[in-house]
């Protein structure tokens, strides 16, 4: 196996192909695998934009030519993207040590012209913060170190990571026991305009060996809908061949890209229902709101090799309960009920469905999203009614509510 085949992505950038970015070697390497240049420290001499500004560790400002911590802070275009490459080293190593991994590192970045809709790395507990200055865009990165345990092929899928009893190579399936490194994009290779809008914000941390950012978005063949795909792997038995490597990743999904490729008309009322991912392999999968984003966290997992299927689950609101019905003449009835839940598509209208208990005589009623109360009428004389309320959205309609029975009444 070639050393240019054997790698680690320890920057999760580089070339997109039908948007999936393949990973990319980091830390040791012989020769960087992109023409890079430095970005300044803001404020040092001749410093222009990008720059890198306050960067602290445990709430410690870590200054320029610190002699213990030091950051690696390059910029390089690939294919057409402006990327922002940042890793930290402690006395030039990449391998910050075990007791880093209770650092809590945070990094501000002033990007310029360059818009950081996507941040991706090694790390994890990891916050984004973006902003525009008067100078243009800023983002401010809070992270903490992780293990990242052996190399993989990646040139074939399932890629291949070799266990290092069969391969002990401290060079080229190395274990770092703590590390971290971010890499900020502006996504400019991904052409869909439309899309590469709606991907601001999208941010994926983990401590695979290898990883593809960002997801490729394919088709749910048992849907036709949209879905997202991440390709994991790693070994699985770190250097001791005993301790079984656990993986970690923290997804964050804008609304607008939920609204754009997933169809979710209202993302901020997207409950864990919504969404759901496949391919963990018994891992513990949390999925919570976060600023204008859904953000996934995917903890446990064990490898070699995973292929996550992150698809919309159940979006439609939730069925109404507390469904209670009168009759109040020989033709009419009031329905009352407690509202209906959003569940990633706002609730636009209730409708009450009451079918005759003999015969087939139906009557239907609609009204508005924040009426709690309808009359249906026409009902026959002498008839018993089963009624039925439901929720109604741009995704369709939820649940129908438990049947309640209108009496007959001549």
């Amino acid at each position: 196996m070639t050393t240019s085949s054997k790698r680690i992505a320890v920057a999760v950038v580089v070339t997109v192909v039908a948007a999936l970015l393949t990973v990319v070697p980091a830390g040791p390497a012989p020769a960087d695998p992109v023409p890079t240049t430095d970005i300044p420290r803001c404020g040092s001499p001749g410093a222009g934009l990008p720059c890198l500004g306050t960067v602290t560790r445990n709430g410690v400002v870590v200054p320029a030519g610190d002699p213990t911590w030091q950051i690696s802070a390059k910029r390089a275009e690939i294919e057409g993207a402006q990327v922002l490459m940042l890793h930290a080293l402690r006395a030039g190593s990449f391998d910050l040590g075990a007791s880093a991994l209770t650092d809590r590192w945070t990094l501000t970045l002033e990007t310029g012209g360059i818009v950081p809709r996507s941040v991706a790395g090694y790390a994890r507990d990891a916050t984004v913060t973006r902003s525009t200055t008067g100078t243009g865009h800023r983002v401010t990165v809070s992270l903490r170190p992780v293990t990242i345990s052996g190399q993989c092929d990646v040139s074939v899928w399932p890629w291949r990571c070799p266990e290092w009893a069969a391969d002990p190579d401290p060079v080229d399936n190395h274990e770092w026991d703590a590390a971290w490194s971010l890499d900020v994009s502006d996504y400019a290779q991904w052409t869909d305009p439309v899309q590469r809008a709606a991907a601001y914000g999208m941010d994926f941390f983990t401590n695979a060996a290898a990883a593809s950012m960002p997801p490729a978005v394919v088709v749910d063949p048992s849907t036709g809908a949209d879905m997202m795909r991440i390709d994991l792997a790693n070994r699985h038995y770190r250097e001791d061949g005993v301790t079984v490597v656990r993986g970690r990743t923290e997804l964050s999904i804008p609304h607008a890209f939920l609204r754009t490729a997933y169809g979710v008309p209202d993302p901020a009322t997207l409950t864990p229902a919504g969404v759901t991912v496949t391919g963990a392999a018994g891992a513990t999968t949390t999925v919570a709101h976060a600023g204008g984003s859904v953000r996934i966290v995917i903890d446990g997992m064990t490898f070699s090799h995973r292929r996550l299927y992150v698809r919309r689950g159940t979006i439609t609101p939730t069925r109404p309960t507390k469904v209670r019905a009168t009759r109040t003449t020989s033709r009419k009835a009031v329905v009352r009920f407690r509202k209906a839940t959003a569940r990633g598509a706002a609730v636009r209208g209730y409708r009450v469905t009451c079918r005759a208990t003999r015969g087939s005589h139906v009557r239907r009623a609609k009204i508005g999203p924040a009426k709690r109360r309808v009359v249906v009428t026409r009902l026959k004389p002498g008839r018993a009614y089963a009624c039925r309320v439901v929720a109604l959205s741009k995704a369709g309609a939820g649940t129908p509510s438990k049947a309640v029975r209108v009496k007959a009444r001549r």
